[in-house]
């Protein structure tokens, strides 16, 4: 029994340094497209605020 369970915990083991080498920490590596993705997001908002605002000027009437 001592035999399966020494066997059971090094597939356990080898199964854990498969994942670990797979693994990545996305935490550590920047995001080389972070700038065009704030840059982008900004746009996006401007966009949809504008739009709001012209709107509602339309539906006050003002020009």
């Amino acid at each position: 029994m001592k035999n399966k369970n020494s066997l059971l915990d090094a597939d356990i083991d080898k199964r854990f340094a498969y994942e670990e080498r797979l693994a990545r920490n996305y935490n550590e590596e920047p995001s080389p497209y972070k700038t065009f993705d704030i840059m982008a997001a900004i746009f996006m908002a401007a966009v949809v605020i504008s739009g709001i605002v012209y709107g509602l000027l339309n539906i006050i009437g003002a020009k």
